[in-house]
């Protein structure tokens, strides 16, 4: 496996959404962010945290959003597990807070404050 650039990956997360993916039409979307998947790419599945968060946040309820979150965030635990040899918890807490435009620090406290 070759070196991850674990800050260009953050830095796609927290980056806007791409003007090419809300331009498309609904099935468009959804064909990009299956490609981008099924690549088993940090960096593109980076893309499609970036490019559902808007959609997610305003229908959190949405089985597609729901979908591609827990499978792009599913796959860039496990790279990172791998990679960065750290904790499922800690590597899911990091990706959290880039999607969520939080800080690692206020969801580990929050962690903490549900398990005790």
């Amino acid at each position: 496996m070759k070196k991850i650039d674990w800050k260009k990956v953050y830095k796609i997360i927290e980056s806007p959404v791409s003007k090419k993916f809300e331009k498309e039409f609904f099935s468009r979307r959804v064909k990009m962010l299956d490609e981008r998947i099924a690549a088993y790419d940090p960096i593109k599945a980076a893309e499609v945290l970036r490019d559902i968060r808007d959609e997610f946040f305003k229908a959190k309820e949405s089985p597609t959003w729901n979908h591609y979150l827990k499978v792009s965030m599913g796959s860039l635990t496990a790279m990172m597990m791998k990679s960065e040899n750290i904790e499922e918890q800690k590597a899911k807490i990091i990706l959290i807070a880039k999607f969520t435009r939080k800080k690692v620090k206020d969801l580990e406290k929050q962690y903490n404050k549900k398990i005790n």
